[in-house]
């Protein structure tokens, strides 16, 4: 996620046009571009977007498959079979190439602020805010809404309400345009398609998630028109064969956050062998603790901390029906006092953890912290101490599933 200016709210974060590449993330890589099935005529290949276990509550900032190969004249369905909380974009163009290549140059072990700071993915919006601004910022409609520029750079702000495109015509993807984006995915069953110009030019072509940047990428080859290449039920099979393998690898992850101790409780978990997905879920989901007692939770990625809250309170980012995409109320900090620079993103580093104590909380009122992030080499733990007996529900706000009880007698 990314930032809400003054009011918290974040989104989690990390090729060349023409030419091979290979994948940015190796360990997730699929072999769809390699497999030898013979397709006839103009083909619809489906990508599906984050996903869904009976495993954890996870978000996954992922294209499943995160390679595929089709032919001019086919089209690639993007499809969002599950919504995890955090929505995502489909965005190709020789922007989003050049910011793409700039990631895999800079190396998995890159900063988020050598990427972000990079001169190309500066010219990439996020729907989110990444820096303070006087007043409640919004939204960036320009990553927000479907944006079509055949040439220059589509509308920029770090602090936010940046306006949207020209509006246009969905056209076919020919690989040249600048910027070709195809707008938010925020809801169950949201999808959008791209049809491949018959005129597009055989080569490989980038494509990312516009809120989870260089942690989200992918690649699509366009072969020959003659070519052969895989159908898409073998596209299809690769992406469920990635998804799973990423569940097996998170499991044990999440089995083992719920085994935390109140002092070091967890507020969602990752593996550094999968670091675009996320266990979005508080360990352990029940915590006993005296009166007076405290809980201090480590968080991993990008989530809010939120105790007084309900179900209307959930919800970081909605679509209006005209379209615009705007800030909501969930993302936003409330009562409790987080150091305003935590917001932004990327965020300063000082080397060492960071502990926020958010003192004490008697089960009255609505308390929020707002989106904060905890992404490597930042590392974020938020303590509550609690002064009265009950049971109270901590809640993400990002993440409608992810809650946990807190019993203090």
């Amino acid at each position: 996620m990314r930032r809400f200016g003054l009011v918290g709210l974040l989104v989690a974060v990390v090729a060349t046009g023409c030419g091979s590449s290979k994948s940015s993330d190796n360990t997730k890589s699929t072999n769809a571009t390699t497999a030898t099935t013979a397709v006839a005529g103009p083909q619809t290949y489906t990508v599906n977007l984050d996903g869904k276990t009976d495993a954890f509550n996870g978000e996954f900032g992922t294209f499943f498959p995160n390679a595929l190969s089709a032919r001019p004249g086919d089209t690639v369905k993007f499809a969002l079979p599950r919504f995890s909380g955090v929505p995502h974009t489909v965005t190709f163009g020789t922007l989003v190439d050049k910011a793409v290549a700039k990631v895999e140059q800079l190396g998995p072990t890159a900063l988020p602020g050598d990427q972000e700071n990079s001169p190309e993915l500066l010219n990439l919006p996020d729907v989110f805010p990444h820096k303070a601004a006087p007043g409640q910022p919004d939204a960036n409609q320009s990553a927000g809404q479907p944006c079509f520029l055949d040439t220059g750079v589509p509308p920029l702000s770090l602090t936010g309400s940046a306006p949207a495109c020209p509006k246009a015509t969905q056209p076919d993807f020919t690989g040249t345009q600048s910027f070709y984006n195809l707008g938010l995915l925020g809801k169950d069953g949201d999808s959008v398609s791209m049809k491949l110009s018959p005129s597009i030019k055989p080569g490989t072509y980038s494509f990312i998630c516009l809120i989870h940047r260089g942690g989200m990428t992918a690649k699509l080859t366009v072969a020959g028109p003659g070519a052969t290449v895989p159908s898409p039920s073998d596209v299809t099979a690769a992406g469920t064969q990635q998804f799973n393998k990423s569940v097996a690898l998170l499991t044990p992850v999440a089995q083992a956050a719920q085994k935390s101790t109140p002092d070091k409780a967890a507020m969602g978990s990752q593996s550094p062998m999968d670091p675009s997905d996320v266990i979005a879920e508080f360990g352990p989901k029940s915590i006993s603790i005296p009166v007076g007692g405290s809980v201090t939770w480590n968080e991993a990625a990008f989530h809010t901390l939120a105790l007084g809250a309900t179900d209307a309170d959930v919800g970081v980012v909605a679509k209006a029906p005209d379209g615009t995409v705007h800030l909501a109320k969930g993302g936003a900090p409330a009562a409790f006092n987080v150091p305003p620079n935590l917001y932004d993103f990327p965020q300063p580093n000082s080397g060492k953890p960071v502990l926020v104590d958010l003192g004490d909380y008697d089960g009255t009122g609505y308390h929020n912290t707002g989106i904060v992030g905890s992404i490597p080499p930042v590392f974020v733990s938020f303590k509550v101490t609690f002064t009265k007996a009950g049971t109270f529900t901590v809640r993400c706000l990002v993440h409608p599933d992810m809650k946990a009880d807190i019993k203090v007698g």
